[in-house]
């Protein structure tokens, strides 16, 4: 009887767990993508992108620069102002194939090829860019890994802007050097570290 009580406390705590984390999230739709900077869009493509490239079995295929997607999809709400409401997700998959997108393929040696899982996105990657885009791309690699990754590596319940503050811990960037970082760290990548903090995981 008390094992069940106590499984019974754990899915409460649980589902609690998870309702909080939703209330934290924003609702990321095309109001939200004009509401916020451009730092942080460009962040929020780069780690969307990345997730959906490396994390999941989508069949979009981000051959572009991510600063090409950036614009094309803010233009495109300018335009298309009926479309606020729609979710950012199905916004960007929309601009990443043609008419939208150019189809050529990436030329060899570009870093996403070269430097394998994850690409370039490393601690040298997350020092030379400022706390929006970081959140961004927390925001928009935690949006896809929730919603499409085929294996689950962990729960996220916290706020986006939590995990921004952890790896920059774990990676010893400060926000008043942008010089100094863990050498020792600086290679790991961004989404590996921020696995480290998923729920249950200690800071």
């Amino acid at each position: 009887m008390r094992n069940k009580f106590r499984a019974t406390i754990v899915v409460i705590l649980s589902f609690c767990i998870i309702a909080q984390g939703a209330q934290n999230a924003p609702s990321y739709n095309g109001k939200w993508w004009l509401s916020v900077t451009k730092q942080q869009r460009l962040g929020f493509v780069e780690g969307y992108a990345v997730c959906y490239s490396y994390d999941t079995d989508g069949t979009v295929k981000f051959t572009e620069s991510r600063y090409a997607y950036e614009p094309r999809l803010t233009e495109y709400l300018s335009k298309n102002r009926n479309e606020d409401d729609e979710p950012i997700e199905d916004l960007l998959l929309k601009i990443a194939v043609p008419p939208y997108a150019r189809t050529v393929a990436p030329a060899p040696g570009q870093p996403e090829i070269a430097k394998g899982k994850y690409g370039y996105l490393d601690g040298d990657y997350w020092r030379q860019n400022v706390d929006t885009h970081r959140l961004g791309l927390v925001q928009g690699f935690l949006y896809c890994y929730s919603r499409h990754a085929r294996v689950k590596r962990g729960t996220f319940s916290k706020p986006a802007s939590a995990y921004l503050e952890a790896i920059s811990k774990w990676y010893g960037v400060k926000a008043d050097d942008p010089s100094e970082i863990n050498l020792q760290r600086m290679n790991a990548k961004i989404p590996d570290v921020l696995f480290r903090f998923r729920d249950g995981e200690a800071y």
